[in-house]
């Protein structure tokens, strides 16, 4: 993806001498994860809709990662407990009775998966034997979100399947975005029990920080759980689906709570460009590099050059700062822009990148800024289907608050490492 991950990916703190990692000949890249999260490269991964495999080692443990057309369909981490030991412990299925699912698994190799013998056998229906792994997933994933010391590898377009009388592959995917703001909940509800019998005042708790994740309006509402991208990239004019202007309201408004308790430039930015996906018909995110603008990000872009793919194309663009650009402007101004795209150099050559030339476009263009210095801007337009965009103010909301989140969390750093010092 995006935000210091793309700079990080191109940093000599990348290395990719693939060294100590298992697969190691095979690895795209491998790095340390003292240099950048594992939140970052999953919200890389999966706003690039990758599919490949994530790699972790310490020196006390291993994990990988599934990641297939951005989502996560599984992952493991050892030592640990496996879907099949979870499935015992939480008492849907005895220990013995999973001995005997097994001999019938290796009686008749190739045929049988956990899966389908739990299901097949009646011990659990499809919909409660799912409802279960998701839970695992996240719950492991959680764990491995949360080492910070290690070395991870990236390999993709390659899938591994798991253990097959031990796991499960969830074949529809877990959002990155949904597994992260549960792990993120959960961090706050330890931390709050942590800090329930300390009278020593946190610095903290100078800022508000509501739970990012509410269950209930998740619950009442379970489509604005995933926030997909949903026109296909070979099909330019189909229609996408947008909610409702109620339903637009609560995300909004479930988003803007999340944002508060974000601890990273990446996940600010994910949250964005999700909202910004109901915002436009498609969109880019730039990154200000000195003179110009760099895509670097995008939902929805449909790529001219059949050679490349939609995410190529964009991290190909560049616009030039001081040509007279409606970016000169947000940039100047520190203003958004909202209305029409004038015929200048800069729009023929993207267009000519992704579609629209000769076509009356209605697009926006947002900043964000970081320590009074705009490091982001936002794109959308209204391209193909030239529908009037609405709810602007929202992101124009969003990308606000933004901004104020991004120098809390600078704040935070300063004073972390203040008192580290001490």
């Amino acid at each position: 993806m995006f935000s210091s991950t793309a700079t990080h990916f191109s940093n000599a703190a990348v290395q990719r001498d693939k060294s100590s990692l298992s697969h190691s000949s095979h690895m795209e890249m491998t790095g340390d994860l003292k240099d950048f999260s594992l939140t970052d490269i999953l919200q890389m991964l999966s706003l690039t809709r990758k599919t490949g495999m994530l790699f972790l080692e310490t020196k006390t443990c291993y994990g990988q990662i599934v990641i297939e057309d951005g989502k996560i369909t599984y992952a493991s981490l050892l030592p640990g407990e496996s879907f099949a030991q979870c499935l015992v412990r939480e008492n849907k299925i005895s220990f013995k009775v999973l001995a005997e699912l097994r001999s019938v698994g290796l009686r008749d190799e190739g045929i049988w998966t956990l899966q389908n013998l739990i299901v097949e056998s009646g011990l659990l229906d499809a919909e409660e034997l799912n409802i279960t792994a998701r839970r695992h997933l996240t719950t492991v994933v959680g764990n491995l979100i949360s080492i910070k010391d290690g070395r991870f590898g990236i390999e993709l377009n390659r899938v591994e399947t798991p253990d097959r009388l031990n796991e499960i592959r969830i074949e529809e995917g877990l959002e990155v975005g949904e597994i992260l703001l549960t792990a993120v909940s959960e961090r706050d509800e330890a931390e709050k029990i942590i800090y329930a019998d300390d009278s020593a005042k946190h610095w903290a708790d100078d800022f508000n920080f509501d739970l990012a994740f509410n269950e209930k309006t998740y619950q009442q509402h379970p489509h604005l759980q995933l926030v997909n991208n949903v026109i296909p990239f070979n099909d330019p004019l189909a229609q996408k689906e947008r909610l409702q202007p109620t339903d637009r309201a609560l995300l909004l408004l479930s988003m803007l709570t999340e944002m508060r308790t974000f601890t990273s430039e990446t996940e600010i930015i994910l949250l964005i460009m999700r909202y910004a996906s109901e915002v436009a018909s498609r969109g880019i995110l730039f990154s200000i590099k000195e003179s110009e603008l760099s895509g670097v990000g995008q939902f929805d872009i449909l790529s001219l050059d059949k050679s490349k793919t939609p995410d190529q194309a964009v991290r190909e663009i560049r616009i030039p700062i001081g040509d007279g650009t409606l970016f000169d402007g947000v940039l100047w101004n520190a203003q958004p822009f909202i209305g029409a795209v004038q015929e200048d150099a800069a729009r023929d050559s993207l267009f000519r990148t992704i579609g629209g030339i000769g076509t009356e476009i209605t697009a926006f263009a947002m900043p964000l800024y970081r320590n009074n210095q705009a490091t982001w801007v936002i794109y959308g337009d209204n391209y193909p289907d030239l529908a009037p965009m609405e709810a602007l103010d929202g992101l124009i909301a969003l990308v606000t608050q933004a901004s104020l989140v991004l120098d809390k969390i600078d704040l935070e750093h300063k004073l972390n490492n203040n008192q580290a010092s001490h």
